[in-house]
Order: structure tokens, then C-alpha cells, then sequence
């Protein structure tokens, strides 16, 4: 599972490129905008030679330390991308895409707990990035936290119904979960769930399209491994709410 992931996991790559004026000597505009088209066009070592040489010169300077960290994690040099990052991160918290970037390099070293936290960093400054959405999701499968998982999938396709991945990554999700509300407003969900989260019961909404291209927000409750724990925890809810609640596939209609 970890292999497949690794090939769906986005890094969100922000530069930062400026026009300049033709000079005979190489200005550090002129050097740090060659880095990042050696970036763009494939060429991570060549990049990290000409951000190396502007750093000499400018080394407080955030974004050629965060843009040599992107550089350097194609290489796969992931803990010198994380210390470039870090520096980064020291000069100019505030930077865009920073978390987003520790997040990715501590995803390759397997530290996903710090993953996680670095992501919820970006989602604090960015509430709109769904790719942030996505990747901390793909850690929390890797975690083992299938309802915290769904909750970021279900988010990021809030933001962005039709991307591919996470739809990919939600059909792949398995196991069961309560059904207690299908909605096509949107605004009755949330007033759902809400009610149920008052009543201490761990809830999300689930976004799916169905055939006809109509967007339906499902209200689920729990993630159970198998089917018969699902029923009884179903017949329990219904008696004890009074509401009415079915199983449902975990992340399906």
C-alpha cells in the first residue's frame, strides 16, 4: 500500500521567479530564476548549484533555502531538504507552500505523525488547498486512522469534486459505516451532523457524485472492520436516537 501511495502523493511546488533586465554579470534575480526554470524543466542538480551560489551571497534569503530544499528532495536527498526547509522556515514563517513542503519531506522519511502536523500548518494559512487535503489524508491512511483519512478526503473533494486521486483514494478506502442522513443541500448535512456530534457521536459528511452527476452529502457515523460489527452498532444507534440509520461501504454510496 505504502509503494502505490508514495506515486500519488503531491508535492506542491511554489517559486517564486521575477523578470530582469539583461546584465553581463549574473544578478542574484538572474541566478535565482535560472534555478527554478532548472526545476521546471527537470534538472533538480543544476538547481541546487545555482541556488548554492546565491546563498553565498544572500543567505537569509527564505525562498532560495525553500526552493533549493524542493530541488533537493527530487534528489532524493530528503534530510537536507528538510534542514533547508527548516531554515526557511526561521527567515520567514509565512512563506506559501513552506509546511506544505516539510510535509512532503517528512512523508518520504516515513514520519508521518510530523507529516500531519505540517500539513495542518499549511491547512491553517491555506483552508482552500485541497492537494494539502489529499496528502494529509494519504499519511493518516498510513497511520491507520481511516475516520480522520475520510474527513480530509471528504474536505478536499469539497474543494475539488472532480480530482481524480481522491476519488481513486476514497474507492480504495474499505470496511462499513452508518449512514444516518443523504442530502443534496448541503446545509442539512452539516445541520445533521452537527446534532449528532452534540450527542457525542463521531460523525463526517460524506461528498459523493452519483451517475446522473448529482453531488449528495452523506451523513456517516463510525468505521468498522466488518459488516456484522456495523449492524449491531446500526441497530443500537437507531434504538437508542430514534433516527433511522443504514450500513453503508466505507467512502460508497
Amino acid at each position: 500500500m505504502e509503494k502505490r501511495y508514495i506515486n500519488w502523493f503531491m508535492i506542491v511546488l511554489l517559486f517564486f521567479a521575477v523578470p530582469v533586465q539583461c546584465l553581463q554579470a549574473k544578478s542574484p534575480q538572474e541566478l535565482f530564476n535560472e534555478g527554478v526554470e532548472e526545476l521546471k524543466t527537470g534538472e533538480p542538480q543544476a538547481a541546487v548549484d545555482l541556488f548554492t551560489e546565491l546563498i553565498m551571497t544572500e543567505p537569509g534569503n527564505a525562498k532560495v533555502h525553500k526552493n533549493r530544499g524542493v530541488a533537493l528532495m527530487k534528489l532524493g536527498k530528503v534530510d537536507l531538504a528538510i534542514q533547508d526547509f527548516e531554515r526557511a522556515l526561521t527567515l520567514n514563517p509565512d512563506l506559501p507552500g513552506l509546511y506544505s513542503n516539510l510535509g512532503a519531506a517528512w512523508y518520504y522519511k516515513q514520519a508521518y505523525e510530523k507529516a500531519v502536523i505540517n500539513y495542518g500548518y499549511e491547512i491553517e494559512r491555506e483552508p482552500e488547498s485541497y492537494v494539502s487535503y489529499f496528502n494529509r489524508a494519504l499519511c493518516r491512511v498510513l497511520l491507520n486512522q481511516p475516520k480522520l483519512a475520510m474527513a480530509d478526503i471528504a474536505r478536499c473533494l469539497e474543494l475539488k469534486p472532480d480530482f481524480p486521486k481522491a476519488l481513486e483514494l476514497q474507492k480504495e478506502m474499505k470496511g462499513f459505516e452508518i449512514q444516518t442522513g443523504a442530502f443534496m443541500n448541503q446545509n442539512n448535512a452539516v445541520e445533521m451532523a452537527g446534532m449528532l456530534e452534540q450527542k457525542g457521536i463521531d460523525t463526517h459528511i460524506l461528498t459523493l457524485e452519483d451517475h446522473q452527476k448529482k453531488t449528495w452529502y452523506l451523513v456517516r457515523v463510525g468505521h468498522f472492520a466488518d459488516s456484522k460489527e456495523a449492524e449491531k452498532f446500526c441497530k443500537q444507534l437507531i434504538n437508542r436516537e430514534k433516527i433511522t440509520a443504514i450500513v453503508r461501504p466505507w467512502g460508497k454510496f
